[in-house]
Formats: structure tokens, sequence, C-alpha cells
């Protein structure tokens, strides 16, 4: 397979993946993360239930049970560049939620944009990561 056939291939496979995305970006937003005080336990074991549901290897890796990181791995079959995704899982305080014109904590689909708490901030980015790494994994 030529690099451009494996990238239109994965383009694909990703534009095939969109509600899956959307799915993950509303685990994401119901998972609370707000700092402080930082907790991301839950946000780290949603973006593990995704990878391990796609066979990607990762772990919960943490020096506080409060914040863990989580580490995925896909080992390619053979040598070359690597690609390193990395963001962080908690955001901002909403401020004054009765400013806001959609529910914060929960994905809100609108004018074909996706709104809640952390979807400019990293939960919408995290997301795309993780279809990212599944796709890439499906072709290590």
């Amino acid at each position: 397979m030529t690099l451009d056939t494996l990238i239109e291939t994965i383009d694909r496979e990703i534009d095939a993946e969109r509600e899956s995305l959307v799915r993950l970006c509303a685990e994401l937003v119901g998972a609370v993360s707000v700092n402080p005080p930082g907790r991301t336990a839950e946000m780290a074991t949603v973006v593990k239930a995704f990878l391990d549901r796609r066979t990607v290897a990762a772990e919960i890796v943490a020096a506080d049970a409060e914040a863990p990181n989580v580490v995925g791995r896909v080992a390619g079959s053979r040598p070359g560049r690597h690609v390193v995704f990395n963001a962080h899982m908690d955001t901002m305080e909403p401020g004054d939620t009765a400013a806001w014109s959609v529910p914060v904590f929960a994905l809100t689909r609108r004018d074909a944009r996706l709104y809640g708490l952390g979807m400019g901030n990293m939960k919408g980015a995290l997301a795309s990561m993780c279809v990212a790494t599944a796709a890439i994994h499906r072709h290590a």
C-alpha cells in the first residue's frame, strides 16, 4: 500500500468514526474535571475504555489517584518516526453557569458545532487524538 493510499484509507475510516467521535466527546464533557480541584480520574477512565474497545494498549498511570494520566502505545511493524499525542484532561471553571446558553456538563449539538465545558480547550482535541490513535493502531 502506498503512503497516499494509506492516507486516503485512514481519511475514510476517520470520516466513518464521526458519530463515535461525537459520543466520546459527550462522555468527556460529562466527566467533570474542573480545576480546581482538577480531579481527572473519571476522564482517564473514559479515555482508557475508548482505547481498550479499539484494542489499543493503554494504562492509567497515577502519582495522584485523583489526577492520573493515560498512556497508550501503538507499536509499528517497522522502525521509523514516532508520533506523540499530549493533552490535559482538566478544564477551567465554567464561571456563571446561568450565562451559558447550553448545559455546562452535557454535550450539545447546535448548528453543526459541539458545545460543553472543555470542548474548545482539549476535550474535543483529546477525543480526536483517541480516534486518530485507534486509526493508526489498525494500520500499525
